[in-house]
């Protein structure tokens, strides 16, 4: 699998200083030597719009908050008010503080990618904002977000910033938390001080790396949450990160609205909204063509917590290979749609087969 990213010039200059003040309060409170740099990246962010931010004509991006990212976008503008013209990273996106509504087409991306980042630099990470929502999913035409499928598009969260993980599967996806090779994100996705209106939906987090000798670096390699965060989560798997997939500390939580995500390793996190799976592993086959374009898909294996583990609210008749759904894949006696793009095939019961019985004759005796 693939993984894409993330202004107003006055925005940009306030978010900086805000930034820099935040900075200092973290380090005053108290980290330790070779911490101040973490601590500088997982401190609170100011989200707020600028209020010139919204004094821009009508029709301007501002207005809509909308913002493309696509890391197979091409051409040579990468302004992100369309999919002609998305920007490559995601880290784009969220550096640009028009952007509050951002739509990530498939594919791999990287937290040290785009604006403001250091190629390589371990503290690099996708910093949920208030008031911005993350959408993944997308194929990178679409013109509405209902039109998006997840499950077929997946978009990827990687931490492997060096890119030399074993990649056994060609997906980019940790199969496990050995395929991490070399040195890592230390989290591939923090929060700190945001809200239920910071919101990510629709993306696999994997390979981060907090292997690191304090707090602020060697737990919750998938999702650092810190500071009093809540953000949303919504259809996101967090799976085979270092250290644990996701830790809140500091007061830290995620929001009671958070639904559908499937976390293997929570190492801290808890999860109360609906269809959530915490501390079991996904269980999923190789991607598998199934036949051609969009057929390629993650098979749930024997035993996985997917299987009638979605909602039937919604559900298409068919999933990404045309197998009907929903099914009894647990064998409960209820037909529930598996989560994903993947409904887990029933074997047929077989029908009984009357076997018309012989009707025996009477053979008349003849005595001679």
């Amino acid at each position: 699998m693939s993984i894409p990213r993330y202004a107003a010039a006055s925005g940009f200059i306030i978010l900086v200083i805000l930034m820099a003040a935040w900075t200092a309060a973290a380090v005053h409170a108290g980290s330790g030597p070779g911490d101040m740099g973490e601590s500088a990246a997982l401190a609170p962010a100011n989200t707020a719009a600028p209020p010139t931010a919204w004094l821009l004509a009508p029709g301007s991006q501002a207005q809509s908050g909308r913002c493309y990212v696509n890391a197979a976008a091409t051409g040579g503008v990468h302004d992100g008010t369309s999919w002609a013209t998305a920007h490559l990273t995601l880290q784009d996106a969220l550096a640009n503080s028009n952007c509050t509504d951002i739509w990530v087409a498939k594919g791999v991306y990287y937290p040290d990618e785009g604006a403001g980042q250091t190629n390589d630099a371990r503290n690099s990470t996708f910093r949920l904002k208030n008031g911005v929502a993350i959408y993944g999913g997308f194929a990178g035409t679409e013109t509405a977000r209902g039109q998006r499928d997840p499950a077929a598009n997946i978009t990827v969260l990687s931490g492997d910033i060096d890119k030399n993980d074993t990649n056994t599967g060609g997906d980019f996806i940790a199969e496990t938390t050995g395929d991490i090779v070399g040195a890592n994100a230390h989290h591939v996705v923090s929060g700190s001080g945001a809200d239920g209106s910071a919101v990510l939906d629709g993306f696999t987090v994997t390979a981060g790396q907090a292997n690191g000798s304090s707090t602020a670096i060697n737990r919750g390699g998938g999702m650092f949450n810190n500071y009093s965060s809540k953000p949303k989560l919504v259809n996101v798997i967090l799976a085979n990160n270092t250290g644990g997939d996701c830790r809140n500390v500091f007061g830290a939580s995620l929001n009671s609205n958070s639904s559908n995500n499937l976390v293997e390793a929570p190492g801290g996190c808890t999860l109360s909204g609906a269809n959530n799976i915490l501390g079991q592993d996904p269980n999923l086959g190789a991607l598998t063509d199934f036949g051609g374009p969009g057929r390629q898909v993650f098979p749930l294996l024997a035993g996985s917590p997917a299987i009638d583990a979605g909602t039937n609210t919604g559900c298409p008749a068919t999933d990404q290979r045309g197998a009907a759904r929903p099914q009894d894949g647990d064998g409960s006696g209820a037909a529930t749609c598996d989560m994903g793009a993947y409904e887990k095939d029933v074997a047929p019961t077989p029908t009984p087969t009357n076997t018309p019985t012989s009707t025996p004759t009477n053979t008349p005796t003849h005595i001679l």
